[in-house]
């Protein structure tokens, strides 16, 4: 584990990785040492740009201090915490993608998901908060107030559908202000 720290900050992160992984193969005791190694490759494995390792390596993560921590509280939670955080990241990242069409049906799918994609994400920050991680729970509320406001802004900036004479359209943007409130 420790060489794999020193080859960490020698920056030599293919190094790094296989020393991490030497050691989570070597069957450690050291349960607070098994969980930051299995974030430490993560976030090295991150950092390498390979994306499906280092979310396999978040995951476990998040299971090994869930299994580990019943034995010991608080062991490894600010490393579970986060590493729960990237994996949740993701969700919002899909409700950025999501984009309103010109359609009215467009629009009325485009706006249902990405209030179900709101909604999942809320459960999702839910659960990080509950690792009662100082700077985690700080991250999720404010990347649940930047989902609002992205969707409050989606919504707004969302092209008026065509064909609506002047009543109609001022029907309508009542009505979308009402929905992005």
């Amino acid at each position: 584990y420790f060489i794999g720290r020193i080859w960490e900050r020698r920056n030599n992160l293919r190094q790094a990785s296989a020393w991490y992984e030497k050691y989570m193969n070597s069957n450690p005791i050291n349960a607070a040492g098994v969980i930051e190694a299995s974030y430490r490759l993560a976030k090295v494995y991150e950092r390498r740009k390979r994306k499906k390792q280092a979310e396999d390596w978040y995951k476990k993560t998040v299971a090994v201090q869930r299994r580990l921590a019943a034995k010991t509280k608080n062991l490894g939670v600010s490393y579970a915490a986060e590493a729960k955080f990237k994996l949740v990241y993701k969700t919002y990242e899909e409700l950025r993608r999501v984009k309103i069409p010109a359609s009215p049906a467009g629009q009325k799918r485009a706006v249902d998901k990405k209030l179900g994609l709101i909604n999942r994400l809320k459960e999702e920050l839910k659960q990080v908060i509950k690792y009662d991680d100082g700077f985690q729970v700080v991250a999720s509320l404010a990347l649940i107030g930047q989902a609002y406001q992205h969707m409050s802004a989606a919504i707004f900036n969302a092209p008026l559908p065509k064909g609506l004479d002047k009543a109609s359209l001022q029907q309508y943007k009542t009505a979308i202000a009402g929905v992005a409130k």
